[in-house]
């Protein structure tokens, strides 16, 4: 009887919790991105009175842009993660093969990242340096800069579970270093390097701060930017059925990605987790 009554404590903690913090916001931003501004400015949970769907959303496409920010975005978001994935997993797999203390000084230093955040400023005096300043190759070099970490140790987890004896007979056979890496290792790296694409795309795509400072006010304003340049315009009235339509149509495909991958993003996780 306890025990029954701890999980329909559980189970009812976690329903409420899931309510307040997912199912209300998220029905907060839908139903009011399809209200007219009067209503919208209300903040209601409610249906609208008089449904304005279409005129809100066509006018989001027009002012924001969507079309080129999302071209913007994918610009910065596939390469840096191609990029993170493949010097990732290579590094990984030095990391996971090898036990040498250096090894293992260099996999700390590493992976560091996932505790220190980036320093922006140093980031843009380099950046400035190198003259690769506002535009989207130092966009991208930053991200596999901050983001190799996280990918590191996630990869390198999962390296640890895969049996060496598949590189060594691919070493019998010929095969060099970047052979065997490429034509062994990488392809079973997939279901990880899965997870790891599917994190990084999240957080990448849904980032403002560091677009801000590295791309903001250039001409190259991406999703998140253009949200953030389109409630700005409106900071003395605030037009809210168009910031919400705004905020949906960005938040769209990271949920539908996550919706739809995140069964192979538990199983990329628990593959390496004993062993990690």
């Amino acid at each position: 009887m306890r025990t029954r009554t701890l999980e329909v404590a559980r189970v009812g903690f976690l329903s409420i919790f899931t309510l307040v913090v997912v199912v209300a916001p998220f029905w907060l931003l839908l139903v009011n991105s399809a209200k007219p501004l009067g209503e919208a400015n209300e903040l209601g949970f409610g249906l609208p009175r008089r449904w304005n769907l279409v005129e809100n959303y066509r006018a989001v496409f027009e002012q924001g842009h969507i079309v080129a920010a999302t071209v913007n975005t994918l610009l910065i978001v596939v390469p840096s993660i191609v990029l993170i994935c493949l010097l990732a997993s290579a590094a990984a797999w030095v990391f996971g093969r090898r036990t040498s203390r250096v090894v293992n000084a260099l996999y700390l230093f590493s992976i560091s990242s996932v505790l220190l955040p980036p320093i922006i400023i140093t980031t843009i005096y380099v950046l400035q340096r190198i003259g690769l300043y506002g535009g989207y190759a130092g966009a991208i070099l930053f991200y596999v800069g901050a983001f190799s970490g996280l990918a590191i140790f996630l990869i390198t987890g999962f390296v640890r579970t895969v049996p060496s004896e598949l590189e060594e007979a691919a070493r019998i056979d010929g095969a060099g270093p970047f052979r065997t890496y490429w034509s062994v290792v990488l392809p079973l790296l997939r279901p990880v390097i899965f997870t790891c694409s599917v994190f990084l795309f999240l957080v990448i795509w849904n980032d403002m701060l560091y677009q801000f400072f590295l791309l903001g006010g250039r001409g190259r304003d991406t999703l998140s930017l253009g949200l953030y340049n389109f409630a700005q315009v409106r900071q003395y009235q605030m037009a809210w059925n168009l910031v919400f339509a705004d905020v949906l149509l960005v938040s769209l495909p990271p949920l539908i990605l996550f919706f739809l991958a995140q069964r192979r993003i538990l199983s990329g996780l628990t593959s390496g987790a004993i062993n990690r």
